[in-house]
């Protein structure tokens, strides 16, 4: 379930504009980790939960957003998150059941492709949802902001590549 969090982390993390450096008070980051992740999240991920709490408040303040945009924006995920988590608990419970029918070492082409067509519906949906919250959220930004916000996601962008591209991956 852990993994489902993470997921849903990146999502959010991408659909804001994600940023590379952490560093907010915790009354912004409760607020935020609050239209994030509900309240009636029962399996943890209090670390995720946490972190993208504190990067979409260090968002907030480098955007400069309004009480006004910030609540709009926390809006706009809280409804999203009933769209998100199905569809990461389906990613989930598929690879569950992926890996509790195929033994380790062993490889089933045609159980492979099955598992891998139904995990990519799941997630071109996960992507489409991504980009519909990317344009609620800059439906609210105003202009300066979209284009300061398209420079933190290009530096974020650039060290993601970096990080993964210096390890050889």
């Amino acid at each position: 379930m852990k993994k489902i969090f993470a997921a849903a982390a990146a999502v959010v993390l991408a659909a804001a504009g994600a940023i590379y450096t952490v560093h907010a008070s915790g009354a912004e980051a409760a607020r935020w980790e609050h239209a994030v992740f509900a309240q009636d999240d029962q399996q943890g991920g209090h670390f995720q939960h946490h972190v993208v709490g504190r990067v979409m408040a260090h968002v907030a303040r480098e955007l400069k957003l309004t009480e006004a945009q910030q609540t709009e924006i926390r809006a706009v995920f809280a409804a999203e998150r009933q769209n998100v988590l199905p569809l990461l608990q389906r990613l989930h419970e598929a690879r569950q059941q992926y890996d509790s029918v195929n033994a380790p070492g062993g490889f089933d082409e045609a159980k492979a492709r099955a598992y891998a067509s139904r995990q990519a519906e799941t997630i071109a949906e996960l992507l489409v949802a991504k980009e519909r919250v990317k344009s609620k959220v800059y439906a609210v930004l105003t202009p300066e902001q979209r284009e300061k916000a398209n420079t933190m996601h290009e530096r974020f962008a650039a060290r993601v590549h970096e990080h993964f591209h210096g390890a050889g991956l």
